[in-house]
């Protein structure tokens, strides 16, 4: 998929960008062309692609991320597709397979 159509596909409830090994990924948010939160994650590839890469453990929008030594990328919070905050984390080292190192919460 190409990038202009890519984001063009992104609605306003924003999803988690990250960066893994100095290429972007984006996880989750809200498709423009449905209506329900997405757990797809997508990865920015120098040849001005974007590939799906994985999927998240909760569907999520707003939700917060940064990188951590030991963990890897670590996403938390949010809101699920009916407006409840998660109080959940996950965490990955390759934007495929996603763990909740904390259990739920």
């Amino acid at each position: 998929m190409s990038k202009s159509k890519f984001l063009r596909r992104r609605s306003s409830r924003r999803s988690f960008p990250l960066v893994l090994d100095g290429l972007p990924l984006v996880c989750g948010g809200t498709p423009s062309n449905v209506q329900s939160n997405s757990d797809q994650c997508w990865r920015y590839h120098p040849d001005n692609t974007w590939k799906a890469s994985g999927t998240t453990r909760a569907k999520r929008v707003h939700a917060a991320s940064a990188e951590h030594p030991t963990l890897g990328l670590v996403i938390a919070g949010g809101f699920d597709e009916s407006g409840t905050v998660l109080r959940s984390v996950e965490t990955t080292d390759d934007g495929k397979e996603f763990k909740t190192p904390f259990g739920e919460v």
